[in-house]
C-alpha cells in the first residue's frame, strides 16, 4: 500500500513538471527572448525545485501551482534576461531641456518667418552676456511701457476737437523708433503707414492706424511674453537658451 502511494506521488509529481512545462511554453512569448537559449537548463530547474516543494501532496493538483509558478517565471526573468532599463532622473531631465529648446528654436523661427521680429532682435539678443543675462527682458519691457504711454498719448491726441497732426506723428514717429529698436518689424511697418495719413491729415486715416498699430502691439507682446516664460523654463530645468542665427 506504502509503495503504491509513493508511486502515485512520483506520477502525480511528474504529470505536475509536465503541466508546468506547458505552462512555461505557453508564458514564455510574453517576456523572455528567444535570442537568449541560456534560459533553457535554468528555467527546468527552477520549475522542478518548484513542484518538489509543492506537489508533496497526491491530492494538490498541477492548477493550484499556476500563481506560485508565474512568479518563478518572472523572477527568472528578471534575473537572467536584460530588458529595457528605465531612463534615470538624470535622462529625463536632459530629454526635457532639449526638448524646451526644440520649441524655442521653432516658435523664435515662426516669429521671424510671420513677420513679428526681424534681425534687430537677434541683434539685440548678442548684445547679452553673463554679466547682464536680463537685457533683452529689461529694454523689452520699457518698449512696451513706452508703448503703453504712446498709444494712450495718440488715442487722447485724435479726441481733440482739432487735431494737432505734428503733436499726432511725433508720437507716431517715437513708436516707430521704439519698435524699431527691439525688432518688432509688424510694428514698426504699420507706423510707417500711420505718418503717411498724418502727413495727409487724413483723420479717418490715423483712427484706423491707431487701432491696426495697438492690435500689432498687442500680438508681438504677447508672443514676446511667451517666448520668455519658455526661455525661463529652459533655464529652470538647467539648459541653454539657444542663440538664433
Amino acid at each position: 500500500m506504502r509503495k503504491s502511494l509513493e508511486f502515485v506521488n512520483k506520477v502525480a509529481s511528474m504529470f505536475t513538471f509536465i503541466i508546468c512545462m506547458r505552462f512555461a511554453l505557453d508564458l514564455l512569448p510574453i517576456g523572455i527572448s528567444q535570442k537568449a537559449p541560456p534560459w533553457k537548463p535554468l528555467l527546468v530547474l527552477n520549475i522542478y525545485r518548484l513542484v518538489c516543494t509543492t506537489s508533496s501532496s497526491p491530492l494538490q493538483t498541477p492548477f493550484s501551482l499556476r500563481r506560485s509558478f508565474i512568479g518563478v517565471i518572472y523572477a527568472f526573468k528578471s534575473r537572467t534576461i536584460k530588458g529595457k532599463r528605465c531612463p534615470s532622473k538624470k535622462q529625463e531631465t536632459m530629454s526635457a531641456v532639449a526638448q524646451l529648446q526644440r520649441q524655442f528654436i521653432e516658435y523664435t523661427t515662426s516669429l521671424y518667418n510671420e513677420g513679428y521680429l526681424d534681425d534687430q532682435f537677434t541683434q539685440l539678443q548678442k548684445l547679452q552676456d553673463e554679466s547682464n543675462p536680463d537685457f533683452v527682458v529689461e529694454v523689452v519691457s520699457l518698449f512696451f511701457e513706452d508703448s503703453e504711454k504712446l498709444l494712450n498719448n495718440l488715442a487722447t491726441a485724435l479726441q481733440q476737437k482739432t487735431v494737432d497732426y505734428k503733436q499726432v506723428d511725433s508720437h507716431v514717429h517715437q513708436f516707430k523708433g521704439s519698435s524699431s529698436s527691439i525688432g518688432a518689424q509688424r510694428v514698426t511697418n504699420m507706423c510707417v503707414v500711420f505718418r503717411n495719413y498724418c502727413e495727409e491729415k487724413n483723420l479717418e486715416g490715423c483712427m484706423q492706424c491707431l487701432q491696426q498699430v495697438r492690435h500689432e502691439y498687442v500680438l508681438v507682446r504677447n508672443k514676446l511674453e511667451a517666448l520668455f516664460r519658455l526661455e525661463q523654463q529652459i533655464l529652470q530645468a538647467g539648459g541653454s537658451v539657444p542663440m538664433m542665427e
